[in-house]
């Protein structure tokens, strides 16, 4: 049986944006972190930053790759982490993803209804 390798963007680059993003890139993932203005310019420069416990705390750069969130591209699964009140932009970017598996990773704070009417169930 043979599996094909999934395309992922990480939409928000806040803490929780680039720790997914960085272990799913460590584990082989082809994975792409989507930011916005003064963060998109510093991960481009300097990779993600995190801090690991295992096996002792240790902080690594992993060089995640990194796109504007203006810049369209498809891909097969999207992981949404914004604050709900950036919902609506990321939605936005999602509509030009093509037609994408949405995982959220955010409170939605009442806003369900809106996202399930920018994404397909």
């Amino acid at each position: 049986m043979t599996f094909k390798k999934r395309k992922i963007a990480v939409l928000g680059a806040g803490v929780i944006g680039q720790v997914y993003a960085a272990r799913l890139h460590e584990a082989g993932a082809d994975v792409t972190l989507l930011a916005r203005g003064k963060r998109l310019a510093e991960l481009q420069a300097h990779g993600v930053r995190y801090r690991c416990e295992y096996p002792g705390l240790e902080e690594r750069i992993v060089p995640v790759p990194v796109a504007d969130i203006a810049e369209p591209f498809e891909v097969d699964v999207v992981l949404v982490a914004v604050r709900s009140q950036d919902l609506r932009v990321a939605l936005e970017a999602v509509a030009r993803m093509g037609k994408p598996i949405v995982v959220t990773l955010m409170h939605l704070g009442g806003q369900r209804a809106e996202l399930e009417r920018t994404v397909d169930p």
